[in-house]
C-alpha cells in the first residue's frame, strides 16, 4: 500500500546577508501556487524568553559563554515558532515544541521552510572552536530537513550587503570560519550549494528557476516518514 504523501521540509542555510530570508519568500510563494499550506519558520526567533536573549546577544548588548550561547540557540529551536502573515505585518505564533509541530505539519500536508536551521548553529559554534561533535548532541531529535539550499555568497559580497556588521558574527574573516565549517564537516547528501552573484543587495537575487522546479515536484510526490536528527 502506498504511503499517503505530505508535507516537504527545505531549509535555507548560508552566511549572514547571504539573501535567505529573500529566497524563503519566494521558495513560499513556488510552494503556495501548488494550493497546499506553508509554513516559515525563522531562526533565531527574537522573540519568547529565548529569542529575546538571543536577540541581545546579537546585538552585542549581553556577552555570556559560548558554551551556553549554544545551548540556548539551540533551545530556540526546540521551544520554537512560525510566522503568520496578520495584513501588513508578520505574527510570531510560539509552540510548545518544534519536533511535535513540524512533525504534525508535514503530516497533515503543510510545507515547512526554514530560514535558517540546526546547521547553521553547530557551524557558528565549531568556527568558535567548540569541539563538533559536541556541538551537534543538542539537536539530536529534531526533525531533519528534506532539503537544505545552501546560498554559496561570498563574505566579501556579504560584507557589502546592508547593515553587515551591526551584530556580533558580522565579521568577514569569522564569517570565512563559519562557511568552511559548513563546507567541509555540515554539509550533507541532501544538500543543494547554489552559487549567489556579485550583487551588493541580496533583494536583486532571485530564487533558482531548477531549484524551485525540484522544490516544486518533491513537493506534489513527497512520500515517506518524517525523519529526525
Amino acid at each position: 500500500m502506498e504511503e499517503e504523501g505530505r508535507g516537504i521540509f527545505v531549509a535555507l542555510e548560508g552566511l549572514d546577508r547571504s539573501g535567505k530570508t529573500t529566497q524563503v519568500a519566494f521558495l513560499r510563494e513556488t510552494l503556495e501556487k501548488i494550493n497546499t499550506p506553508v509554513r516559515v519558520f525563522r531562526y533565531p526567533t527574537r522573540s519568547g524568553p529565548t529569542g529575546i536573549a538571543l536577540s541581545q546577544y546579537l546585538n552585542k548588548t549581553e556577552t555570556t559563554d559560548d558554551h551556553a550561547i549554544h545551548l540556548l540557540f539551540s533551545a530556540d529551536r526546540w521551544s520554537t515558532a512560525y510566522e503568520i502573515e496578520n495584513g501588513f505585518k508578520t505574527d510570531c505564533v510560539h509552540l510548545t515544541g518544534c519536533r511535535q509541530e513540524i512533525e504534525q505539519l508535514l503530516k497533515a500536508g503543510t510545507h515547512v521552510l526554514a530560514d535558517r536551521y540546526a546547521y547553521s548553529g553547530i557551524a557558528y559554534s565549531a568556527a568558535k572552536g567548540l569541539d563538533y561533535d559536541w556541538c551537534c548532541q543538542p539537536d539530536k531529535g529534531l526533525p531533519r530537513p528534506d532539503i537544505v539550499i545552501f546560498l554559496d555568497v561570498h563574505a566579501e559580497v556579504a560584507e557589502c550587503r546592508g547593515d553587515f556588521g551591526q551584530e556580533v558574527y558580522e565579521k568577514v574573516e569569522f564569517q570565512k570560519k563559519v562557511y568552511n565549517i559548513f563546507m567541509d564537516k555540515v554539509r550533507d547528501s541532501n544538500w543543494r550549494v547554489r552559487t549567489g552573484d556579485n550583487a551588493t543587495t541580496s533583494s536583486s537575487v532571485a530564487f533558482f528557476p531548477a531549484d524551485r522546479r525540484y522544490v516544486g515536484r518533491r513537493a506534489s510526490s513527497q512520500r515517506g516518514r518524517v525523519a529526525f536528527f
